[in-house]
C-alpha cells in the first residue's frame, strides 16, 4: 500500500487476496470475497479513520505486522507440515 499510494485500497486487497487467500477458497467465497473488496472504503477514507496521518498509520501498521510475524510463521510453518502428511 505505502509503495504504490495511487493504487486503490480495493486494488491492494484484490492483490493481497489473490496470491495468499483465493486459491484456499470455494468459487462461491471467491465471490463474496469480491463484492467486500468492491465495497472497500478509498485510501484517504480509511486514513482517516485509522488516526488521520498517513505515516503514523503507516508506521502503526508496521509495528503490527512486526507483532503479528512470528505467530504468522509458526502457522505457515504449521501449515506445511500438515500439507506434507495429507496423502495426495
Amino acid at each position: 500500500m505505502r509503495g504504490r499510494p495511487a493504487l486503490p485500497l480495493s486494488a491492494c486487497v484484490a492483490g493481497g487476496y489473490e496470491v495468499a487467500l483465493k486459491q484456499h477458497h470455494s468459487f462461491l467465497v471467491q465471490n463474496i470475497v469480491t463484492a467486500a473488496v468492491r465495497a472497500a472504503p478509498a485510501r484517504s477514507a480509511l486514513v482517516s479513520k485509522l488516526g488521520g496521518d498517513a505515516e503514523v498509520v503507516h508506521a502503526s501498521m508496521l509495528e503490527l505486522r512486526r507483532s503479528c510475524a512470528p505467530v504468522l510463521a509458526q502457522l505457515h510453518r504449521s501449515e506445511e507440515h500438515t500439507s506434507e502428511l495429507q496423502p495426495l
